[in-house]
């Protein structure tokens, strides 16, 4: 009896430590992702990184929003939830070709990255727009077909953008930093354009504000030279100074 009472108050001793070990390293978990993700937003001295995070912001809170509203637009407007569905499946389908070609093709020595990724944002910012201004439901599947195919070129492009205007020892701390903003701003552009939804009663208003913060993203890469010109200038001032 005594053996099996030793025994017991052994493994009671062991499962103790087990489980105080588990909350020390829970805890020192969750401590060391709050360090990284404040180490990571140093990334942002740099004006480029700005410019990517902006535009990445713009376009990934931008697009999903008017995606999601384009069947209670068209069910307003007469359609029926399968003639959503079907929209909806032409932009899914445009958007694969897109990721599909633009990935090829960026491996071409005359594949300009800035120009094709500013032309995705701007072709998905006034296809959102038009879509939301046309009644004839033909015009909108040719419409929302260029949409889809502007957002599969951002879309595939994002990690290589990184890549080639940050260099690779950036891209852990950019790829953080734009996933926490983004899910930061998710819970601010997302309940405006429902308010401007609920207020103007328009899911045309409500469509053409996402476009706008879609378009946000080209606004943005139009600086990109000068912002690639000023840290550079900076990285060469810190040179000589040190």
């Amino acid at each position: 009896e005594n053996l099996s009472e030793i025994k017991n108050q052994d493994s009671l001793s062991t499962e103790k430590e087990i489980e105080n070990d588990s909350k020390f390293n829970c805890g020192t978990t969750f401590w060391n992702i709050i360090r990284i993700s404040i180490k990571n937003l140093l990334v942002m001295r740099s004006m480029r990184a700005i410019i990517i995070i902006i535009g990445s912001i713009a376009i990934i809170n931008g697009y999903p929003q008017f995606l999601m509203t384009i069947p209670f637009a068209l069910q307003a407007s007469g359609h029926s939830l399968e003639t959503a569905a079907w929209v909806v499946s032409v932009s899914a389908v445009s958007s694969f070709i897109a990721r599909m070609a633009v990935s090829i093709m960026s491996d071409m020595p005359w594949f300009n990255m800035r120009i094709v990724y500013m032309s995705g944002a701007l072709l998905t910012a006034v296809t959102t727009i038009i879509f939301a201004l046309l009644s004839d439901l033909t015009w909108q599947m040719v419409t929302i077909s260029f949409w889809g195919f502007g957002v599969g070129t951002n879309m595939s492009l994002y990690n290589l953008v990184v890549l080639e205007f940050m260099g690779k020892e950036h891209v852990p701390a950019m790829v953080g930093t734009t996933c926490l903003l983004n899910a930061v701003f998710a819970n601010i552009i997302g309940p405006i354009a429902g308010f401007i939804r609920d207020v103007s009663g328009s899911y045309a208003v409500n469509m053409c504000f996402l476009g706008a913060v879609v378009g946000t993203s080209f606004i943005a890469w139009l600086f990109m030279p000068l912002a690639q010109a000023f840290d550079k200038s900076r990285e060469e001032k810190n040179m000589n100074n040190s």
